[in-house]
């Protein structure tokens, strides 16, 4: 080894130079111009990415407190009529829900939640992934998640403390799919 600890050769000889007392910064490395070492390995695969889908619900009739709403509304008081079913296993990544042009108060507000079946309509549960409206404004987001399995039915319950949304509603259930 030489004296500043560097093997001597052609190359350390440069990087010694490069680097004393009057050019000690990067700029003046550069005139070194040191060959790159050699490329590393490369590294692992990184995780699939997820496929994000959309299901879009909306009501052209009048939706009260406690009703249900799929793909328009036959009956608001019936899930299984107003379900959609879950393409591929997913995980329900979010709600996004509209009380449109209804117009809420000031503090007012409307809110929705997925509820899931997993027994072809027979029974459905509430999965927590709610999004509340707060008049004035007409939209509500939920980023809450949970499982939802092919061939699982879903639907949106609407709760209006303060009346009915006379002028229907619209929904946005998104699914991430590995």
């Amino acid at each position: 080894m030489g004296h500043h600890g560097y093997f001597h050769d052609k190359i350390d000889d440069k990087r010694e130079n490069c680097f004393h007392k009057e050019c000690d910064n990067v700029e003046c490395c550069k005139c070194c111009k040191c060959p790159p070492g050699p490329q590393g390995p490369q590294g692992t695969q990184g995780p699939q990415g997820l496929v994000t889908s959309v299901i879009y619900l909306a009501s052209d009739v009048s939706i009260g407190n406690a009703d249900f709403f799929g793909l328009g509304v036959s009956n608001p008081a019936s899930t299984a009529r107003n379900s959609v079913v879950v393409p591929l296993t997913s995980s329900i990544g979010g709600l996004v829900f509209s009380t449109r042009d209804n117009g809420l108060a000031t503090g007012a507000t409307a809110s929705a939640q997925v509820f899931k079946s997993t027994d072809c309509g027979a029974n459905f549960t509430g999965t927590g992934i709610i999004a509340i409206v707060t008049g004035p404004s007409c939209c509500g987001v939920s980023t809450n998640t949970a499982t939802a399995d092919q061939c699982d039915l879903l639907t949106v319950q609407v709760t209006t403390p303060s009346g009915v949304l006379s002028r229907g509603a619209a929904a946005t259930i998104i699914l991430n799919t590995p």
